[in-house]
């Protein structure tokens, strides 16, 4: 049995993890100058505000901004790029049809994980700036993924008129032979080509896969907005 890869050819960023949440974790001062000079090396290389299953480098600096005893340059810095994330995010998200944070030529495999994980730094950037500038850019494109998209499909098992019934998961896909429905709550791969296609059947996987990495990102923008939505 072999699968996909998921290889990465930068060890920077998971570096870069480490030693924010050891020097997070220790306030030792060792990490911490670890930290500046990975950021003095590789800063404009590093991708210091996304966390995907094959760039870590955005789950050190959230682990450093909430570290004691920063360094306030620094922290200012990292800020200046999650904000700049996110203000792309929302100019995207403002000017494309639905709303959503894609647009023309960027409906790739997993289009829903490239959807979500941008909302990481929105999120981010609410919370460290204490303000709720991209509640409409997050709520926006989690109802794109919820079925407000030109297929009116919801991404989502078990939530929507429409949502997938044959994932690309094999103990789902087991379950479906035997007369179950699929797992609730998890997000399928979405949209690919140009932006309209989709298919619900199983072979599917550049559709309809259902990948851990990609079922993160949903879960912490809603967590979000349930968040929002109590206080």
């Amino acid at each position: 049995f072999t699968a996909g890869t998921y290889g990465s050819t930068n060890a920077w960023s998971d570096m870069w993890w480490a030693a924010c949440e050891m020097f997070r974790a220790t306030g030792e001062q060792k990490y911490h100058d670890q930290v500046k000079q990975l950021y003095s090396e590789k800063k404009d290389s590093l991708k210091l505000t996304d966390i995907t299953a094959y760039d870590i480098g955005g789950a050190g600096t959230l682990a450093y901004l909430m570290a004691d005893n920063t360094d306030a340059t620094l922290c200012a810095n990292l800020l200046a790029d999650i904000v700049a994330a996110a203000d792309n995010t929302k100019k995207t998200t403002e000017r494309e049809k639905y709303n959503v944070s894609i647009g023309a030529g960027g409906w790739n495999w997993g289009s829903n994980a490239i959807i979500t994980n941008k909302l990481k730094s929105c999120i981010m950037a609410d919370y460290f700036t204490g303000t709720d500038t991209y509640e409409d850019v997050i709520r926006d494109n989690m109802s794109f993924i919820l079925g407000r998209n030109v297929l009116s499909q919801s991404f989502v098992t078990g939530f929507g008129e429409q949502s997938p019934q044959n994932p690309h998961h094999r103990p789902m896909m087991r379950a479906k032979s035997l007369g179950y429905d699929p797992i609730p709550g998890w997000v399928v791969g979405g949209m690919s080509g140009s932006g309209g296609s989709y298919e619900d059947v199983n072979d599917a996987y550049d559709y309809n896969e259902v990948c851990v990495y990609w079922n993160t990102s949903p879960i912490f923008a809603t967590a979000y907005i349930v968040s929002s939505d109590l206080n």
